[in-house]
């Protein structure tokens, strides 16, 4: 079961949303002009983060039925908070709220705010993204009788997450921060906004 739960989180890293939530980061990261401790810092708290909020949700689906599960991945409130989030993002990264963000970026709290959104959002994305691999860990420890013995499994998941996860972000993150007065970085960070933004109205049709 264990096993099972951190190839689960492992596997995830491929999907889709992972993926680009995974670049958005970078991006992100590479946008707040970080040092290199307070890069390190600033992922770490993030991956801590990430785990803690699996823990709250093994808490809550503690003796959850698959059908459940779909409709709690699938619930208005992770789309509303991910469309917004995706918006918002994408107008930063096309540099639409350049002239207030300017004014934030030097801003430690602002850059904590970033951190702790960004994991409540890739939090929502993996967890929506992934819910045969999530269903399946459930399904397996379905005979569990105790809140430890549910969370435990999501707890080994996040943690498969988030170990690639943050070495992933970490080292690309620095590599782009010595290169992002590039060119090519100012058309992938254009790129990445305008391809956010439109999966996100295509997905406001198609939902």
């Amino acid at each position: 079961m264990y096993i099972q739960s951190l190839l689960g989180g492992l596997i995830s890293v491929l999907t889709p949303g992972v993926f680009l939530m995974t670049l958005i980061l970078i991006i992100a990261l590479s946008r707040l002009n970080l040092t290199k401790d307070a890069r390190l810092f600033a992922i770490s708290i993030f991956c801590a983060l990430i785990i803690i909020y699996y823990a709250i949700l093994g808490v809550f689906l503690n003796n959850t039925t698959p059908n459940d599960l779909a409709s709690f991945s699938s619930s208005l409130i992770f789309k509303y908070l991910i469309i917004i989030f995706n918006v918002t993002l994408g107008l930063w990264l096309l540099g639409f709220l350049k002239v207030i963000s300017s004014n934030l970026d030097s801003n430690r709290l602002f850059k904590s705010l970033v951190i702790v959104i960004m994991s409540i959002v890739f939090t929502a994305i993996s967890f929506s993204g992934t819910g045969p691999i999530i269903g399946t860990i459930l399904i397996a420890n379905s005979e569990a009788t105790t809140i430890i013995a549910t969370v435990t499994p999501l707890l080994i998941f996040a943690i498969g997450l988030t170990i690639p996860i943050g070495l992933i972000v970490y080292f690309m993150s620095k590599l782009i921060s010595k290169k992002k007065e590039k060119k090519w970085f100012n058309i992938v960070q254009s790129l990445t906004g305008v391809i956010l933004i439109t999966l996100t109205i295509i997905g406001l049709f198609v939902g």
